[in-house]
């Protein structure tokens, strides 16, 4: 099989950095990406392994074993493939029906999402569940410390696509034109050559958000984030992506200018910096997997006047490209911030629809069983449904402040008016 063999030991990606710095701080995070995804149709479970194994073999991110030195800095390796007994896992699942089955692989969906991920185990992990020769639910998860969401879309359709090649009888494709080791290389010989993070780089760090919003009950704390879903459909949805065209921005930028807007009608303060991801991927470097996402945080200024719906979006569009500006100039510097505010997007595509079975989204979110501090988004855009996640801190948040927040983020998502 191509693509194997060990390496040399390489630097992280400054996405791996940070991710390794956050997760030290925090032991108890879980940050592995997970799907779900229902198979029809008859099923060659040989096939689908081989493909699995090809996958594997393709991208070296699926290898990467992560190195601890004492007093320095984390280093990493790619690794052989492991044993084909080790790629996939098979269970045929009794049930009384596929209702009792989807609800037994959401069970396992919860543990695994909750289990922490072995320092030496390989960074991916599939599940195959069978409920009948032509029901099949494909769960897949990836450790964030070496792929990102942009790499994890990636994989899945890569996967998918070489499973059919397999099944047509048609020569599945070759290696990447770069690889990740490659990559790695090539981004830190431009650091080390290139110009240092400066103060000038960063930006002025804005203090902790104080929200103005009546505290918890004693007792109310459960030392748990509040966990709020909300889905915009039809006409929500509508208005939403009409308000994005009226301003002349992305979807991704109205809603986080709506985020700002529901965060400032609950804080006095006039500043707020909030973490966002940017990929740093080069331009030859789209379709290499790995973890390069880097949390930068967006400083957002409160527009002078509350109505003014275009200017907020207008500011919050400048301070992302600021921030991105920042990111690529200097790429050091994203593990000295961790705002309290954060935000995550992502644009699913027609294969990650409810159509293909996937469940994700408002089908089902598993409970957040950490604190995450401030206020977090998490949001999935489909082409016929916006899923949006917030997490709330529950020693900030009472549980009639967070349906407050929840309902006036409803609105701001769908209106443009800032009052």
């Amino acid at each position: 099989m191509t693509g194997s063999g060990e390496t040399a030991e390489l630097p992280l990606t400054a996405g791996q950095l940070q991710h390794f710095a956050v997760i030290r701080r925090n032991p108890a995070l879980r940050m592995a990406i997970w799907s779900c995804f229902r198979l029809p149709g008859e099923l060659d479970v040989d096939r689908l392994t081989d493909s699995v194994e090809t996958l594997v073999s393709r991208h070296e991110a699926l290898r990467v074993e992560i190195l601890e030195r004492p007093g320095g800095e984390p280093r990493q390796r790619i690794r052989d493939l492991p044993p084909r007994a080790g790629l996939i896992s098979c269970q045929s699942v009794l049930a009384r029906s596929e209702e009792q089955f989807s609800r037994y692989v959401r069970h396992i969906l919860v543990q695994e999402v909750r289990r922490e991920w072995g320092g030496d185990a390989y960074p991916f992990k599939f599940r195959l569940f069978r409920y009948s020769p032509t029901v099949h639910t494909l769960m897949v998860g990836f450790s964030h410390m070496a792929v990102d969401g942009i790499g994890a879309d990636l994989l899945i359709h890569d996967l998918l696509r070489t499973y059919a090649d397999a099944a047509a009888g048609r020569t599945p494709r070759g290696l990447p034109r770069r690889g990740f080791a490659d990559s790695v290389s090539r981004q830190s010989e431009a650091i080390g050559g290139g110009r240092r993070s400066t103060g000038r780089d960063r930006p002025d760090p804005s203090p902790p958000t104080r929200f103005d919003v009546p505290p918890p009950d004693p007792g109310e704390d459960g030392g748990q984030s509040r966990q709020s879903t909300l889905s915009l459909s039809g006409t929500e949805l509508a208005a939403l992506r009409e308000q994005a065209d009226l301003h002349g921005c992305t979807e991704f930028t109205w809603i986080l200018a709506a985020f700002a807007r529901t965060v400032f009608r609950f804080t006095r303060q006039d500043r707020i910096s909030i973490s966002v991801p940017v990929d740093m991927r080069g331009p030859g470097e789209r379709e290499v997997v790995g973890m390069y996402v880097l949390e930068v945080p967006v400083v957002v200024e409160r527009p002078r006047d509350t109505g003014d719906a275009r200017g907020l979006v207008a500011g919050v569009g400048s301070a992302v490209l600021r921030a991105m500006v920042r990111a690529r100039r200097s790429r050091t510097w994203g593990d000295e911030f961790g705002p309290d505010l954060s935000i995550n997007y992502r644009k699913m595509s027609a294969l990650d629809g409810r159509a293909a079975g996937r469940l994700s989204g408002a089908q089902y979110l598993p409970r957040i069983d950490y604190l995450t501090p401030g206020m977090s988004l998490l949001a999935f855009s489909y082409p016929d449904v916006l899923d949006v996640q917030a997490l709330l801190d529950s020693g900030v948040f009472s549980a009639d402040a967070e349906k407050d927040v929840t309902e006036t983020l409803r609105r701001d998502l769908t209106s443009g008016s800032s009052r």
